[in-house]
């Protein structure tokens, strides 16, 4: 083994897969008799990223527990490309009655399908979807382009429409939907299609198409909703522009709710519009996130212990400990911690010891080291597999309630669902010209600290950027008006009337969620509303006075403020630990009280 390169290596940094990567690559240390990090003769390991804010953090990560300072780093100078930019705004119109709702005439189709249609409920936002998606058209239709969307639900939704546009005018349809559930053998198409210089070709895909695939060179890159973060933006951008002198290109399209008398607050803001064109303007200025802070990682720590009793045919407890914590990857686990987390393991039947000592597979370990998706340290959940007359779609999480009648979207087109085989999770589809995009589960980014305060910073402001069209210029003069209009320049607790209160962090998610577990444990009701808190039943004068309470006391250990968490399972292995050991590792992810409290008393300390 000679060298090691490990590419796009920011999307390792903090994740499960990164601490599995980490602790693989020190078991191969060790398998070449590579086992101290100050050692000579080490296998080389070269990271390579174009979205990295933090070259530092970077080789502390490529080799843990050795100098980052020895680490070589290579870092270009070049002139950086063009940027073209555009953030289109978009209203929804205002709730009309049921009787009021327009039908709309069914798609023409060569569908097989006989049965009545189900178009599912008409929703408020249906005229704003196909006006992006008209623009979609009439602007990528004749090129290479990818277009970004936040859920697979939409990007399912999308591809449906741009493909009923092309149906619609008899033209063939370049549109192709690319997202992790779809089969192997769609997504390989979409790629083949994209590189294929001779036939337009536009994918509407999540983030599989943001890292490592060759799909060649596209000419713009569009954004559907808030991009999930700055790096995030910055690796979608990167996809368009790599032809010599070519720019890169990119439409953001936001989409927000009308202002009705009862709006509240947050809604008012045009919060969206103002995180995503603060967001580009980071971008241009050549800033981006940090990767996520390090945790503890017990999930995948249950992964490699039983990993290496399989390698090994059993393991030592000493020698285990020293492999994976002590000068392993694993070092926040101490020896205190890693036996509790071994009695964890024995009473859930994933280890066994011996005698004399030596630990082998349990029970639930052995089942558990059978199955093909031992190998990944993230979550596979079990899905139901679409089948397509013999076609293998692809899956969906079980969880979703399908039918059979029920309709459906999926790999671009529309389906009806015939047959459900709960045994094998198969579900049979036919052709229909019914249907909705399904729903497939999964969180929200995390906004950063800088984010959110360079969205207030912008508030203030009166200059209007370049790339924004009219209506997102309007949306963010109806912003600013109302961050004017509720002081918020220099008030960050605001009345919401009979609601409660308003407090306005400007921070982290991370300070969002500890402020509002310690809310929870003092027996005060609050939600996250994102951009800030709002306190039910609780006055803003109530409020400050909590806030000045917090700023004297401290806050508790983090490990008592996870005890407020219902669920602390949220990692593939975490359902073999105790709920000590989930929530120490919830409380390192999640909870930040030194930065919250630093918050506090600063809008304490103001007027």
């Amino acid at each position: 083994l000679a060298y090691i390169v490990i590419d796009e290596i920011h999307a390792f940094i903090g994740g499960e897969r990164g601490r599995q990567l980490q602790s693989l690559l020190h078991r191969v240390d060790f398998a070449c008799g590579r086992d101290r990090v100050d050692s000579a003769g080490l296998t080389p390991r070269i990271g390579l990223s174009a979205t990295l804010s933090d070259l530092d953090l970077a080789a502390a990560f490529l080799r843990p527990g050795g100098d980052p300072d020895t680490v070589l780093k290579i870092e270009s100078r070049s002139d950086r490309q063009d940027i073209q930019a555009q953030i289109r705004g978009y209203k929804n119109p205002p709730a009309i009655a049921p009787a009021e709702l327009p039908v709309s005439p069914p798609a023409a189709s060569s569908d097989e399908d006989s049965g009545e249609d189900d178009y599912g409920e008409d929703s408020d936002d249906e005229p704003v979807k196909e006006a992006i998606a008209a623009h979609l058209y009439r602007t990528l239709r004749g090129g290479h382009h990818l277009v970004f969307a936040n859920a697979r639900q939409t990007v399912e939704d999308y591809t449906d429409r741009l493909s009923r546009m092309c149906a619609q005018e008899a033209v063939a349809c370049p549109f192709v939907p690319h997202h992790g559930s779809l089969s192997r053998e769609i997504r390989e198409d979409a790629e083949a299609r994209l590189k294929d210089e001779s036939r337009p070709a536009t994918a509407l895909c999540t983030s599989t198409l943001e890292l490592g695939i060759d799909i060649g060179a596209v000419e713009s890159v569009a954004q559907i909703g808030v991009p999930p973060s700055v790096a995030g933006l910055r690796q979608r951008l990167g996809r368009s522009g790599r032809r010599a002198g070519a720019p890169s290109r990119v439409r953001i399209y936001i989409t927000e709710e009308p202002i009705l008398p009862k709006t509240p607050l947050p809604d008012l803001l045009r919060a969206q519009t103002v995180q995503a064109t603060v967001m580009l303007r980071l971008l241009v200025d050549g800033w981006c996130e940090p990767p996520e802070p390090d945790a503890p990682h017990l999930s995948t720590l249950v992964q490699q212990t039983l990993s290496v009793i399989a390698e090994r045919g059993g393991c030592a407890v000493p020698e285990l400990w020293t492999l994976l914590c002590g000068t392993g990857p694993f070092r926040q686990v101490n020896r205190k911690e890693f036996a509790e987390f071994l009695r964890a393991l024995h009473k859930s039947g994933i280890v066994a010891q011996m005698e004399d000592g030596l630990l082998l597979a349990g029970a639930t370990g052995e089942r558990l080291l059978e199955h093909y998706s031992f190998y990944s340290a993230f979550t596979t959940p079990e899905e139901y597999r679409l089948v397509a007359q013999g076609h293998t779609l692809g899956t969906l999480p079980i969880e979703v309630p399908l039918p059979i009648g029920s309709y459906l979207i999926y790999a671009g087109k529309r389906w009806r669902i015939v047959a459900v085989d709960d045994r094998q999770r198969v579900i049979d589809l036919l052709p229909a010209r019914g249907g909705k995009p399904p729903v497939f589960g999964g969180e929200g980014a995390t906004v950063s600290g800088p984010v959110r305060r360079a969205m207030r910073a912008f508030y203030a402001e009166t200059t209007l950027l370049p790339f924004l069209d009219s209506v997102a210029r309007d949306l963010v003069g109806e912003g600013r008006d109302h961050f004017r209009r509720f002081e918020l320049d220099r008030r960050q607790l605001v009345s919401a009337g009979e609601k409660g209160a308003y407090l306005f962090l400007w921070a982290d998610d991370r300070v969002n969620t500890t402020l509002l577990l310690e809310f929870h444990r003092r027996g005060i009701k609050a939600e996250n509303d994102g951009i800030c808190l709002l306190l039910e039943s609780t006055s803003a004068d109530r409020l400050r006075t909590i806030l000045e309470e917090i700023a004297v006391e401290g806050l508790p250990d983090p490990l008592i403020l996870a005890e407020q968490v219902p669920n602390t399972i949220t990692e593939k292995y975490d359902i073999y630990l105790t709920p000590e050991l989930r929530r120490l590792q919830y409380a390192a992810r999640r909870i930040r009280t030194d930065e919250t409290l630093t918050t506090i008393r600063d809008i304490i300390a103001s007027p």
